[in-house]
Protein backbone atom coordinates (compact mmCIF):
# COMPACT_ATOMS: atom_id res chain seq x y z
CA UNK A 1 0.00 0.00 0.00
CA UNK A 2 2.85 2.28 0.74
CA UNK A 3 3.76 2.06 -2.91
CA UNK A 4 0.38 3.33 -3.75
CA UNK A 5 0.80 6.52 -1.71
CA UNK A 6 4.04 7.27 -2.91
CA UNK A 7 3.37 6.69 -6.36
CA UNK A 8 0.09 9.08 -6.28
CA UNK A 9 1.69 11.20 -4.68
CA UNK A 10 4.48 11.68 -7.46
CA UNK A 11 1.66 11.82 -10.03
CA UNK A 12 0.53 15.00 -8.57
CA UNK A 13 3.73 16.23 -8.42
CA UNK A 14 4.52 15.73 -12.11
CA UNK A 15 1.17 17.01 -13.27
CA UNK A 16 1.43 20.06 -11.07
CA UNK A 17 5.26 20.71 -12.55
CA UNK A 18 3.78 20.11 -16.07
CA UNK A 19 1.20 22.54 -15.23
CA UNK A 20 3.31 25.17 -14.28
CA UNK A 21 6.58 25.19 -16.97
CA UNK A 22 9.86 26.27 -15.55
CA UNK A 23 8.83 26.37 -12.04
CA UNK A 24 10.41 23.75 -9.16
CA UNK A 25 7.75 21.52 -7.41
CA UNK A 26 8.70 20.02 -4.24
CA UNK A 27 8.75 16.15 -3.19
CA UNK A 28 8.29 14.86 -0.21
CA UNK A 29 11.34 12.88 0.70
CA UNK A 30 11.57 9.19 -0.56
CA UNK A 31 12.52 6.65 2.66
CA UNK A 32 13.15 3.82 0.38
CA UNK A 33 14.49 4.84 -3.37
CA UNK A 34 16.03 7.48 -5.34
CA UNK A 35 13.66 9.99 -7.09
CA UNK A 36 14.53 8.27 -10.33
CA UNK A 37 13.13 5.27 -9.19
CA UNK A 38 10.21 6.49 -7.66
CA UNK A 39 9.50 8.69 -10.73
CA UNK A 40 10.04 5.54 -12.87
CA UNK A 41 7.67 3.33 -11.05
CA UNK A 42 4.73 6.31 -11.34
CA UNK A 43 4.89 6.70 -15.07
CA UNK A 44 6.24 2.87 -16.21
CA UNK A 45 3.77 0.13 -16.82
CA UNK A 46 4.38 -3.44 -18.57
CA UNK A 47 3.40 -1.12 -22.25
CA UNK A 48 5.73 1.48 -21.51
CA UNK A 49 9.56 1.29 -23.21
CA UNK A 50 12.41 3.47 -22.29
CA UNK A 51 15.97 3.91 -22.96
CA UNK A 52 18.68 4.93 -20.93
CA UNK A 53 21.73 7.14 -21.99
CA UNK A 54 24.53 9.53 -20.53
CA UNK A 55 27.52 9.36 -18.10
CA UNK A 56 26.63 7.49 -15.24
CA UNK A 57 23.42 5.54 -15.62
CA UNK A 58 21.91 3.87 -12.67
CA UNK A 59 21.82 0.56 -13.70
CA UNK A 60 20.88 -1.13 -10.46
CA UNK A 61 18.00 1.39 -9.90
CA UNK A 62 16.75 0.59 -13.75
CA UNK A 63 16.71 -2.80 -12.96
CA UNK A 64 14.86 -2.53 -9.92
CA UNK A 65 12.32 -0.36 -11.73
CA UNK A 66 11.98 -3.21 -14.71
CA UNK A 67 11.41 -5.61 -11.90
CA UNK A 68 8.53 -3.45 -10.58
CA UNK A 69 6.60 -2.54 -13.47
CA UNK A 70 7.26 -5.05 -16.44
CA UNK A 71 8.75 -2.25 -18.68
CA UNK A 72 11.09 -2.44 -21.44
CA UNK A 73 14.00 -1.31 -22.38
CA UNK A 74 14.70 -0.76 -25.95
CA UNK A 75 16.77 1.72 -28.21
CA UNK A 76 16.47 5.62 -28.05
CA UNK A 77 14.13 5.95 -31.36
CA UNK A 78 11.32 3.60 -29.98
CA UNK A 79 11.64 5.00 -26.44
CA UNK A 80 8.12 6.44 -25.00
CA UNK A 81 10.85 7.58 -22.00
CA UNK A 82 14.30 8.27 -22.40
CA UNK A 83 16.19 8.35 -19.02
CA UNK A 84 19.16 11.08 -19.52
CA UNK A 85 21.63 10.94 -16.65
CA UNK A 86 24.77 12.90 -15.95
CA UNK A 87 23.26 15.93 -17.87
CA UNK A 88 23.77 15.04 -21.62
CA UNK A 89 22.59 12.82 -24.39
CA UNK A 90 25.55 13.31 -25.99
CA UNK A 91 23.55 14.33 -29.13
CA UNK A 92 21.23 11.31 -29.01
CA UNK A 93 18.42 12.62 -28.10
CA UNK A 94 17.75 14.22 -31.56
CA UNK A 95 17.06 11.04 -32.27
CA UNK A 96 14.10 11.11 -29.89
CA UNK A 97 10.47 10.43 -31.35
CA UNK A 98 8.60 13.73 -31.57
CA UNK A 99 5.06 12.57 -32.35
CA UNK A 100 3.46 13.15 -35.62
CA UNK A 101 0.36 15.60 -36.30
CA UNK A 102 -1.77 13.22 -35.96
CA UNK A 103 -0.36 11.60 -32.86
CA UNK A 104 1.77 14.79 -31.20
CA UNK A 105 1.43 12.89 -27.86
CA UNK A 106 3.42 9.99 -28.94
CA UNK A 107 6.35 12.56 -28.25
CA UNK A 108 9.25 10.82 -25.81
CA UNK A 109 9.46 12.04 -22.50
CA UNK A 110 12.78 12.82 -21.77
CA UNK A 111 13.64 12.56 -17.39
CA UNK A 112 16.83 14.16 -16.40
CA UNK A 113 18.09 13.74 -12.95
CA UNK A 114 20.37 16.67 -11.46
CA UNK A 115 22.60 17.41 -8.99
CA UNK A 116 19.98 20.18 -7.92
CA UNK A 117 17.64 22.56 -9.18
CA UNK A 118 18.21 25.49 -6.25
CA UNK A 119 21.69 26.32 -7.12
CA UNK A 120 22.71 28.57 -9.42
CA UNK A 121 23.51 26.95 -13.27
CA UNK A 122 25.69 28.38 -15.57
CA UNK A 123 22.44 28.55 -18.62
CA UNK A 124 19.60 30.67 -16.96
CA UNK A 125 16.34 30.06 -19.48
CA UNK A 126 13.11 31.60 -19.69
CA UNK A 127 9.86 30.59 -20.44
CA UNK A 128 6.32 31.70 -22.23
CA UNK A 129 3.57 29.71 -23.16
CA UNK A 130 0.59 27.84 -21.44
CA UNK A 131 0.58 27.43 -17.63
CA UNK A 132 2.76 30.07 -17.70
CA UNK A 133 1.29 34.20 -16.38
CA UNK A 134 4.13 36.06 -16.85
CA UNK A 135 7.75 35.94 -18.40
CA UNK A 136 8.95 33.17 -16.14
CA UNK A 137 13.10 32.66 -15.75
CA UNK A 138 15.10 30.10 -13.86
CA UNK A 139 18.66 28.72 -13.59
CA UNK A 140 20.01 24.52 -14.31
CA UNK A 141 23.15 23.13 -12.66
CA UNK A 142 24.08 20.04 -14.20
CA UNK A 143 23.22 20.22 -17.89
CA UNK A 144 24.91 20.83 -20.89
CA UNK A 145 23.99 23.59 -23.02
CA UNK A 146 23.98 21.88 -25.96
CA UNK A 147 21.81 19.47 -24.11
CA UNK A 148 18.86 22.01 -23.75
CA UNK A 149 19.49 23.50 -27.40
CA UNK A 150 18.64 20.39 -28.22
CA UNK A 151 15.68 20.03 -26.52
CA UNK A 152 14.62 23.34 -28.48
CA UNK A 153 15.48 22.56 -31.78
CA UNK A 154 13.13 19.51 -30.91
CA UNK A 155 10.43 21.61 -29.67
CA UNK A 156 10.33 23.88 -32.64
CA UNK A 157 7.27 23.05 -34.66
CA UNK A 158 4.37 22.61 -32.00
CA UNK A 159 2.91 20.07 -30.85
CA UNK A 160 5.48 18.02 -31.81
CA UNK A 161 8.62 17.62 -29.57
CA UNK A 162 9.59 16.12 -26.34
CA UNK A 163 8.48 16.84 -22.92
CA UNK A 164 11.35 17.33 -20.49
CA UNK A 165 11.40 16.26 -16.78
CA UNK A 166 14.60 17.37 -14.44
CA UNK A 167 14.43 16.67 -11.13
CA UNK A 168 17.20 16.54 -7.87
CA UNK A 169 16.21 14.78 -4.73
CA UNK A 170 13.73 17.41 -3.38
CA UNK A 171 12.28 19.04 -6.26
CA UNK A 172 11.01 18.61 -9.99
CA UNK A 173 10.92 21.11 -12.65
CA UNK A 174 9.25 20.46 -16.21
CA UNK A 175 9.56 22.07 -19.72
CA UNK A 176 6.49 20.79 -21.62
CA UNK A 177 7.01 20.93 -25.63
CA UNK A 178 4.25 23.33 -25.26
CA UNK A 179 6.64 26.22 -23.46
CA UNK A 180 8.88 27.88 -25.40
CA UNK A 181 12.01 27.86 -23.96
CA UNK A 182 14.62 30.56 -24.54
CA UNK A 183 18.37 30.58 -23.58
CA UNK A 184 18.84 34.13 -21.96
CA UNK A 185 22.68 33.50 -21.29
CA UNK A 186 25.34 31.14 -20.80
CA UNK A 187 27.57 32.07 -17.17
Amino acid sequence: MERAWRTQRLFRVLMQAMANPGRPVGVEPLETESLLEGICETLFDHEVHFAAVGCGVDEKALAAVRMITGCSRVALPEADYIIVAGGSSGGLLAGARVGTLEYPDRGATVLYPVASLQMPGRVKLNFTGPGIRSESEISLAGIELEELELIQRLNRVFPLGVDAVFFDSVSVLAIPRSAEMNIVSEN
